[in-house]
Formats: C-alpha cells, structure tokens, sequence
C-alpha cells in the first residue's frame, strides 16, 4: 500500500505521484464520486487498474455503461 486518500482528488494527486499498479476505490467519496474518479484516472493514467468497491444496492453502478470499467461482476 502506498497510501491512503480522502477524497476523489486526493486520490488523483497520489496516483500522479506514485503511479500504482491498482487503486482500490470506493464507489461514495467525498467530493468526486468513485466512478468520475475511474472515468478520470482511465483518461490521465490508463495503466493503473481501478478495483472499485460499493456497498450500494444499485444495479447502475456495476454497468459498463455507468462505470469507465473493462469488466463488472455484480
């Protein structure tokens, strides 16, 4: 683990730092949701891999069309 952030942004400054392997996202952050999160790390930094997590109910969320995803499993 190289770290830990707060907010969408937050986690946008470490990727741009640290160049990760695989961020674990949370689908409800403070400020930008996780999957704007996803949308904007696919655009700034394609290699890293996004394991995004929710405790939702909601179906959309695990959509290829809602979630800048390569593979959804619900």
């Amino acid at each position: 683990m190289i770290g830990e952030a707060a907010s969408g942004a937050e986690a946008l400054e470490l990727a741009a730092a640290h160049a990760p392997d695989l961020m674990l996202v949370d689908v409800g952050m403070r400020g930008m949701n996780g999957i704007e999160l996803a949308t904007q790390l696919r655009q700034r930094h394609p290699l890293i891999r996004v394991l995004m997590l929710s405790m939702y109910d909601n179906r959309e969320y695990c959509s290829a069309r809602s979630a800048p995803a390569r593979a959804a499993m619900c």
